[in-house]
């Protein structure tokens, strides 16, 4: 999903009636449409490489056929170790402090990233690190702190060019 918001607005926008009729023909429509009852009737067919919590809220928010709701979900195993079997890769996961509330959770994130994750990896001064983030706000956000602090790091993303990306990878 590259941008769920723009994807909440359009599928919540689906439910609503129309406000000015541009010419269309109401003997075709459906009684049950015109009642306000769309959302029971439209089948939502959401395809995710990843079970996310995006996904799980599109479902819950937006599916509500009468005929109910399927989730189909496979397993994977995971190929890291065959991939890279004589290499120790280290992963570390930290429990984030407790948040009052939803709108200060981004904030209270990053803060914690910056002020834990970020001065362990410059005091150990780790090169070769990777940062995942899990959308393309939290990157830009993490891209515009490393630019502000002249770190040197590499940025990968779905709208990078391929020289960027080849010259993000070189970086040693």
């Amino acid at each position: 999903m590259q941008n769920f918001d723009h994807m909440s607005t359009v599928l919540d926008a689906l439910n609503h009636a129309p406000i000015r009729s541009r010419g269309a023909d109401f003997t075709r429509v459906r009684e049950y449409f015109l009642d306000g009852h769309q959302r029971v009737f439209r089948q939502n067919i959401v395809l995710s490489a990843h079970l996310t919590p995006e996904a799980n809220s599109v479902i819950s928010r937006f599916s509500h056929n009468v005929r109910g709701t399927v989730k189909l979900e496979e397993e994977h195993k995971g190929s890291l170790r065959r991939v890279l079997p004589s290499m120790q890769i280290r992963q570390f996961y930290h429990r984030l402090p407790d948040c009052a509330s939803l709108s200060d959770q981004d904030d209270k994130r990053f803060e914690f990233f910056r002020d834990h994750v970020l001065s362990k990896i410059g005091a150990k001064q780790q090169a070769h690190t990777m940062i995942f983030c899990s959308s393309y706000i939290e990157y830009i956000r993490i891209r515009n702190h490393f630019n502000k602090t002249e770190a040197s790091f590499g940025g990968c993303s779905e709208y990078a060019s391929v020289s960027s990306v080849a010259r993000a990878r070189s970086i040693a």
